[in-house]
Parts: C-alpha cells; sequence; structure tokens
C-alpha cells in the first residue's frame, strides 16, 4: 500500500504554554510534529493526538523538538494535536499527516543534525527502502527567518514563518539511502535550528477473501428462507477492537454489502435494508461473520452480483477493502406445466 500525503496544520502563539492544531484525520492514519519554543527548556514537551501520546522523536533538550506517531482507528477523525511545552514562551507548532503507513511499526528512528547554529544547507542521512517515504521536519530561529527550499527530490509540504521561528515540513520518496538536505533561506545567524528526518513504513497491502454458504449456488429461495452466512477474512490487516469501537462499525459493514442491481425488491432495497446490526458478529481479530435472517419480500427478475466492501474506519490498518470474490443470487426458474390430452 502506498502511503499518501493527506495535510499539515499549524498554530503558535506570544506566550503560551500548549499549543492547539484542530486537524481531520478521517482518510489519515500516522502524524508527525515539530515544536519550537523561544526559551532553551530542559522540562518535558508532549504531544497527544486526541488523548493519545505521540513519541518524542529525539531525546535531546533545548528550544525544538519533533514528535510521531500512529493513528489508530478509533481515533481518526475532526480532533486536536494538543503540544505541551515546559514553560511559558512564544511557540509555534506544525505537523504533517500521512495515509496507508504500517501500523505496527511506523517508523524506524531519527536521523538528527542539531543546533548547527548558522548553517543554510542542513543535511541528514536516511536509511530506507522504495515503497517508504523519509518525512522531514525543519525548525530554526533567528530574526527574521525567511522561506525555506527544499532539497533534489523533495517535496514541500509547509513552509511558514511566525514568532520570529521557521517551521519546515516535506518528504522524499523511499530508496537504500536518502539524503535530506533542505536550503534556508536565511541570513544564517541562528540561535537555534534543527533538521529532523526519518523513515516511515508502509502498510503492507490488506485483502478481504470472501467465504460462506453465501457462495454455494444462492437462489431466490435461499434468501427468503434465511440462515445463508456471509464470512469476510482479513489478510495483512484486523478488524477494529472487539465491543463498542467495533460494534459501531456493524452498520458500515452492512452497507458495505452491495449490488450492482436496483431491484425494486432485490438485494439492496430488502436484504441490504433489512440486515441487523446484531447479524454482524466479529468471530475474530481477522474474522467478521454476517448470518442472513429470513427476507420474504426478497423476489428478483434477474440475476444479483453483490460485492463486499470493508471501510476504513472497520479495521485497523488503511482501508477500504473491496472482498474477493463477489457472489450471486438468482431468481427462481420458471416451471412450465405441459398437459397431454389424450383422445380416445
Amino acid at each position: 500500500m502506498a502511503i499518501a500525503f493527506v495535510n499539515v496544520g499549524s498554530a503558535n502563539s506570544d506566550f503560551d504554554t500548549v499549543l492547539t492544531i484542530t486537524i481531520d484525520t478521517t482518510s489519515a492514519d500516522f502524524i508527525a510534529c515539530i515544536a519550537e519554543s523561544a526559551a532553551e527548556q530542559t522540562g518535558s514537551w508532549t504531544a497527544a493526538y486526541h488523548g493519545q501520546a505521540l513519541t518524542a522523536l529525539e531525546t535531546g533538550n533545548g528550544w525544538i523538538r519533533g514528535f510521531a506517531g500512529k493513528i489508530a482507528a478509533g481515533d481518526r477523525g475532526n480532533f486536536n494535536l494538543v503540544i505541551t511545552f515546559g514553560v511559558v514562551e512564544k511557540c509555534f507548532a506544525a505537523c504533517a499527516i500521512y495515509s496507508g503507513v504500517d501500523q505496527t511499526t511506523p517508523y524506524d528512528a531519527a536521523s538528527v543534525q542539531v543546533d548547527a547554529t548558522g548553517t543554510l544547507t542542513p543535511s541528514v542521512a536516511v536509511p530506507s527502502e522504495a515503497g517508504d517515504t523519509v518525512v522531514a521536519l525543519d525548525a530554526r530561529a533567528d530574526n527574521p527567518c525567511t522561506s525555506e527550499a527544499p532539497g533534489t527530490d523533495e517535496t514541500e509540504r509547509f513552509d511558514v514563518v511566525a514568532q520570529g521561528f521557521g517551521l519546515w515540513t516535506g518528504e522524499q520518496a523511499g530508496a537504500a539511502s536518502v539524503t535530506i538536505a533542505p536550503t534556508r533561506n536565511d541570513g544564517g545567524a541562528f540561535w537555534a535550528d534543527r533538521l529532523i528526518a526519518f523513515n516511515v513504513n508502509a502498510a503492507a497491502g490488506g485483502s478481504v477473501a470472501l467465504t460462506g454458504t453465501i457462495t454455494a449456488s444462492t437462489t431466490e429461495a435461499n434468501i427468503i428462507a434465511g440462515g445463508k452466512t456471509i464470512i469476510l477474512t482479513l489478510t495483512g490487516d484486523t478488524w477494529v477492537t472487539s465491543g463498542a469501537t467495533f460494534d459501531a462499525e456493524r452498520q458500515a459493514i452492512i452497507n458495505g454489502l452491495d449490488s450492482a442491481q436496483a431491484e425494486a425488491a432485490g438485494w439492496d432495497a430488502v436484504v441490504k435494508a433489512g440486515l441487523a446490526v446484531t447479524d454482524v458478529v466479529r468471530t475474530s481479530d481477522t474474522v467478521v461473520t454476517v448470518t442472513l435472517g429470513a427476507f420474504a419480500s426478497f423476489n428478483i427478475t434477474a440475476q444479483e452480483t453483490i460485492t463486499a466492501t470493508v471501510p476504513d474506519s472497520a479495521v485497523t490498518g488503511t482501508g477500504p477493502y473491496t472482498a474477493t470474490p463477489t457472489f450471486t443470487v438468482d431468481p427462481e426458474g420458471t416451471v412450465v406445466a405441459l398437459m397431454v390430452q389424450h383422445n380416445e
């Protein structure tokens, strides 16, 4: 699965200990941020998205810190990234969000160039590989700060100056070895600067297999009688946690059982509309079973083809996934009665 940039956000304040960035991560599963303060701070800084703590990318103290972390399925939405500083001062922070990131090992150890005061062309080498993405976060403090330009093969995502700080984010496609080297278009008399770059691991492509009794010559009469099962088995991903989190996704799973046809008393109008969320059961971390009830009003005139699509919100990785194979429902055959008259 390819990693994709989704969006950026930022916030700044004249004097504060907390910055809040509201950013919509509905279609994202990874977040990285960089923060800067006008005071050199040895106390702890923290960053959390929707209450879930991000991890510091390096352990040094000072004016600048970087953080990163995965965004679990239950934490995706229009929520707040909250950065807490050690002391009250001018502060500035920016974040970038991505999708398609591995949720077990989202990123590798960061390469950091710390406080190379006056460096206009910082540079760090990052081990990576094809399919991954190297994310870069750069910060500097000068008076004044101006713009920053991406290096060779780098894509810029954010370049903003505020409160006497300059923050820049970008990325480069993974390869055996990647060098991040943006150019700072400033005077060079920085009193603080830091370039942080790290490899973000791409999620393995997940898939869904559709099995169950629904695949065995299903006819109109079988749907009317009920009892057929649809089994959805994930590979390379898992269903969200059982209980309230999964229960909230059951209707979305039902909605993903879609017919290519649109008969008035067909699959979409009768079965999909009539399934109850209690018919959807999380059998294991990778298996969900949907059991059909009886649908007496089901009535079709031609074969229907049903495709199951698993929504992104129902899995811990990054969907959606289209299950294979599809299945069909056939109408009842026409019975022709013949009367033979025998004449004496």
